[in-house]
């Protein structure tokens, strides 16, 4: 009964609805965005056929009503934006509502959608019109939709019945081809190349009959022959030799080594001849064999060998490293013998071998599971000369890729990574390598393939006819995948993708080719479309650029209309050099190739026609002060007829805005900038102004230097300048003045390097105070003052850099106070302080220990490689307030003033040396009243307590007759110092907390601060004190970060050296003096 009254209502509906339909339709599935070409989507109205059927309508007339304007409502989607990438004509815009008047008398209306052409590199993108209601018409529920996401089109996927879409290409610059050569026979066959440093092309592939190679015609000998042949730059023959025997023979791969030898290994039937080499199949296999020969720069065969295999042998890849050995991989049934190294299992199996430059067999060795769909695939080598295999490995129909990295000496297995889904196939078809010995791969796979065991690893969706992968592996870390991504063909479970080959520029990219069959294939952000059309062949052959992180860069078919398939892919020098094989005709760039036969191979180098940048400087050399200026001029060669932006990069020691600026430039934000050459202009300049500062400083370096960037190329010759900006022959000035006492001083420099301190004072010394300006760096650090012997920074007799002046500098040091990596909650409120007293006439500089301490270098626990001693590559200083300059050394920013009258903290005389409390100024007596602020940033309960001693050594007295009872270093130190301890300050905090403990401290004394770790006076499980000897593990656990406060590293031998685990600052609130100076 419901369906009958849901039938009722349906029929109902159809028959309130109005009595003209509205249809959508495009002329188009796609336009490239610079083809001139037009989108036009057509609105048609017509009868509402289901009107007419539910009506019975006997009229039989298929006319529609035209007599007035009928108004159509539509919305627009897509990743293309209106007025950016196209221009809407022949509709009406209301926000974000679109209509379109079919007009009296007619049937239709177009709205035409024309592509903005720009300069910019982009994805394709997608205009999706969709119908909306109206009350005048109804929406044809018969349409084909089509959905769109980013730029992927989907076939047959139906909706809402009502939106069509199409798809602006991007306009990436097309490939153009220097030169492009065919090699035509009665025959062919695979080929495959390799390009060297200077830019020559090797070539090898089979044919029968004659070939003619430039003006080089050369014949076979039987069924198949080989041809090797070589190539200039400019794509000129040096020579072409053809090699083989009466039988059939073929080419397998091809590389080159660094000295332009080339090794080619290939298969051949009963006896073969290379050069003056001849090989002949033995024994009872299957009449054939496969060979490796060495063919040396100008075409003559060096040595060759066959593998003695006795069933099928195929070598499929094959490598040179930087020593000129050789790597070669393939399959063979039943055994193959390489010089005195057999080899032998089932069908199926994979071996890899190494040969030397002579070529002998340095090893040989077996991999595979003895599967018949087992394949080796090829071979890389990184710069040690450790070899990388790429195979499939067959698993009774679940076959596994599989990367797997082999020693260099031995062809021992360093790591090996499997990657497949079970149930799924997937195969291996290319492997490549950078400079950074990171592993590229791309082969095929179909429903899914995982990378890796990690719950993160990627997983990719291919269709039932398979898709494509390309994966990054990191060779360092066991071959962990990096990236994978996949290319997907219009209708994942129909059509397919095949990858023709892989290979890896200088600056990571990677370029992909093979082709697809029919429709369309998206490529990252890009799509691809069937050139051929109706009348095509089916396969397009295509190419894709990939940068390091697994993005595509651009996707382009490449070839023509007709069928074509690449065999081979190289890249050098921002050329592509591919090889393969086409039908009837192809075009590469403006050169078109016209098969003699069925089809012919071809060879091509493609490049970007792009303009180069080369930069020249009018001058090395301008002193700070000089009015002088210096003038950068870019010159491009080439193509200028359009506007173009061009990258670079400012080093050295000169710093933006305080010692240089720059105009003329585009954007600039210190260390990288652009310059814009006008559409017309071939060159483009930018002035460097010097700035003239009252710093000390030493000569100053600035390097700009072209960097890479989109449209165009840099000068091999001409691509960095270097000029020195010359210091003022005179001491400068840092700050001068006096204090309220009248108190005369000056610091001066010549060199930034050093500093001179002197004062007219009425009595004593002068005092710098220093304070901080940021109390937390990446790193701990302790910042420290060293006196030297003049302006060059000497330190009797050693100059900077001379063997023992680190440890002079060591010996004259006086910390200023410590920096922490990690403060901890709380701190950052407390005032830091340090008071040093100079003599006039004082020369000095300044030195750090980055993640140690000053004594702990002294004795040998921190390495003297930590310790960086001032220079104008490390410090600034600059003027701040009145007798005062900030500091900069390292990134830690310090605030130095001068005042005569700032003593030092009471406690504090020794803490340049120890950390610890002197209180035995004869100006001290009777009991000194303390506040002790602590922070804590540690797990462990610590427990900080203090204990008395006698003498700057750390002795203590135990029985009271003001003599060392022990010594620091022996047995019972701590148990003294524990039983000696100042029973009215325990100091103790919960985690991430601070806390607040009086009491009392007596004259006289040297008083010492120790830790316990994770426990109290009671139990504990360590303790800890300033002197290095009585630690049980040698090593320093308390550092003055300022006067009288103490930081403390609570782990067993030094821990993270960051001492903030418990931090105490000792203020004295109550100081009873014996006398008072005035």
């Amino acid at each position: 009964m419901t369906d009958n009254l849901n039938g009722i209502k349906e029929i109902n509906n159809v028959a309130s609805s109005p009595e003209v339909e509205v249809t959508l339709g495009v002329d188009m599935m796609s336009v490239a965005e610079n083809s001139g070409k037009e989108i036009k989507y057509t609105f048609t109205r017509k009868n509402n056929t289901e009107l007419r059927e539910v009506r019975a309508d006997a009229s039989n007339s298929t006319s529609v009503d035209t007599s007035k304007d009928l108004i159509v409502n539509f919305s627009i989607a897509g990743k293309a934006q209106l007025d950016k990438d196209y221009k809407l004509d022949g509709a009406e815009m209301d926000g974000s509502k679109y209509t379109v008047t079919i007009p009296a008398d007619a049937t239709t209306a177009e709205v035409t959608i024309t592509p903005i052409a720009d300069s910019e590199i982009e994805s394709d993108e997608a205009v999706k019109l969709t119908l909306e209601t109206g009350k005048d018409y109804s929406i044809d529920r018969n349409l084909q939709q089509f959905e769109v996401s980013e730029a992927v089109f989907l076939k047959n996927s139906l909706v809402d019945d009502k939106a069509v879409m199409a798809v602006i290409t991007n306009d990436d610059p097309m490939l153009d081809a220097p030169w492009a050569k065919q090699f035509g026979s009665n025959g062919y066959g695979y080929e495959y190349l390799a390009v060297d440093d200077e830019g020559n092309t090797y070539v090898t592939g089979d044919f029968t009959g004659a070939v003619t190679i430039g003006n080089q015609t050369i014949t076979s000998k039987g069924g198949k022959d080989i041809f090797v042949a070589k190539f200039d730059k400019d794509g000129n023959v040096q020579w072409a030799q053809e090699y083989g025997g009466t039988n059939f023979d073929n080419a397998d791969n091809i590389t080159v080594d660094d000295s332009g030898n080339t090794f080619v290994v290939g298969t051949f039937s009963k006896q073969t001849t290379l050069g003056d080499k001849t090989l002949a199949v033995t024994g009872d296999g299957y009449g054939s064999d496969a060979f490796v020969t060495k063919i040396d720069s100008t075409g003559k065969v060096d040595w060759a060998k066959r593998l003695n295999g006795t069933e099928r042998t195929v070598v499929y890849g094959i490598e040179a490293d930087a020593q000129g050995n050789s790597y070669i991989t393939g399959d063979f049934g039943g055994q193959i013998t390489l010089d005195n190294i057999n080899l032998g299992g089932e069908s199926g199996d994979i071996f890899v071998a190494k040969f030397d430059t002579d070529g002998g067999v340095s090893w040989a060795k077996e991999f595979g599971n003895n599967d018949f769909s087992s394949q080796a695939e090829d071979i890389v080598v990184d710069k040690e000369g450790n070899a990388y295999l790429f195979m499939t490995e067959g698993n009774e129909g679940n076959d596994n890729i599989v990367v797997s990295k082999l020693n260099k000496t031995d062809g021992s297995e360093g790591w090996k990574q499997t990657f497949g889904d079970s149930n799924n196939w997937v195969v291996a078809e290319g492997i490549a390598i950078d400079d950074k010995d990171n592993i590229f791969i791309a082969g095929e796979f179909e429903e899914t393939v995982t990378f890796g065991a990690t719950p993160d690893a990627p997983t990719l969706e291919g269709g039932e006819n398979g898709d494509v992968f390309v994966a990054k592996l990191d060779s360092s870390d066991k071959g962990k995948v990096l990236w994978a991504t996949d290319f997907d063909s219009q209708n994942k479970d129909e059509d397919y993708v095949q990858i023709g080959g892989i290979a890896v520029d200088k600056m990571s990219n990677t370029y992909v080719t093979g082709y697809y069959d029919n429709g369309s294939m998206s490529v990252g952000d890009f799509m691809l479309y069937d050139e051929g059309g109706e009348g095509g062949e089916g396969e397009n052959a295509f190419i894709a650029k990939l940068d390091d992180k697994g993005k595509v860069k651009w996707a382009q078919n490449i070839g023509g209309k007709n069928y074509e398939e690449i065999t081979d892919i190289a890249v050098k020098d921002n050329k592509i050099y591919l090889a393969g094989e086409f039908y009837e005709e192809a075009t590469f760039g403006e050169k078109s190739l016209k098969a003699s036969n069925f089809d012919d191979t071809f060879l091509v180098k493609l490049a970007k026609e792009k303009p180069e940048i080369s930069l020249k400087a009018d001058s090395t050399t301008i002193t700070e002060g000089d009015s002088k200026q210096i003038t950068y001029t870019f010159t491009r060669k080439g193509d200028f007829t359009q506007e173009l932006t061009v990258k670079f990069s400012v080093t050295g020691t000169a710093t933006f805005n305080q010692d240089f600026t720059l105009t003329g430039e585009e954007k600039f934000d210190g260390k990288s900038g652009e310059v814009k050459f006008e559409a017309g202009k071939e060159t483009a300049t930018v002035t460097l102004n010097i700035t003239d500062d009252s710093d000390a400083e030493e000569d100053e370096t600035l390097a700009l230097e072209l960097a890479m960037g989109s449209g165009y190329m840099i000068s091999a010759t001409e691509a960095k300048t270097s000029i020195t900006i010359a210091k003022d022959e005179k001491d400068i000035v840092i700050v001068s003045g006096s204090d309220d006492d009248d108190t005369e001083f000056t610091l001066a420099s010549n060199s930034k390097q050093t500093f001179k301190f002197k004062s007219k004072f009425k009595s004593g010394k002068s005092s710098i105070k220093f304070s901080f300006k940021s109390k937390s760096v990446a790193e701990f650090k302790e910042i420290a003052i060293v006196t030297v012997d003049d302006d060059e920074g000497t330190i009797d007799g050693l100059s900077t850099g001379d063997e023992g002046y680190i440890e002079a500098a060591l010996n004259r040091s006086k910390s200023i106070f410590s920096l922490l990596g990690n403060i901890p909650q709380g701190f950052g409120d407390i005032d830091i302080e340090k008071v040093l007293e100079f003599s006039s006439e004082t020369s000095f500089r300044f030195l750090s220990v980055k993640g140690g301490t000053l004594q702990g270098v002294k004795q040998g626990k921190v390495n003297k490689s930590q310790v960086t001693v001032s220079s104008t590559d490390f410090l600034q200083v600059s003027e701040s307030e009145k007798n005062s300059f900030d500091l900069d050394f390292e990134g830690v920013k310090i605030k130095m003033k001068f005042d005569a009258k700032a003593k030092k903290a009471i406690g504090s005389g020794l803490q340049e040396k120890i950390e610890v409390l002197d209180l035995r100024s004869d100006e001290l007596s009777g009991k000194q009243k303390v506040k002790c602020t602590v922070n804590r940033e540690a797990a462990y309960n610590n427990f900080v307590g203090f204990y008395q001693v006698i003498d700057e050594d750390g002795g203590i007295d135990t029985n009271g007759d003001g003599t060392v009872d022990v010594l620091v270093g022996d047995a019972g130190y701590a148990q003294a110092a524990v039983q000696n301890r100042i029973a009215s300050i325990d100091l103790s905090v919960e985690n991430q907390s601070t806390a607040e403990f009086t009491g009392e401290f007596t004259a006289g004394a040297i008083i010492v601060p120790f830790l316990m770790v994770n426990g109290n006076p009671e139990a504990f499980e360590e303790i800890f004190f300033p002197f290095i000897e009585a630690n049980s593990d040698g090593v320093d656990h308390v550092m003055m970060l300022g006067e009288n406060t103490f930081g403390f590293e609570d782990l067993t031998g030094g821990g993270d050296g960051d001492y903030n685990d418990f931090i105490v600052k000792v203020d004295f609130t109550s100081v009873d003096l014996t006398s008072v100076s005035t």
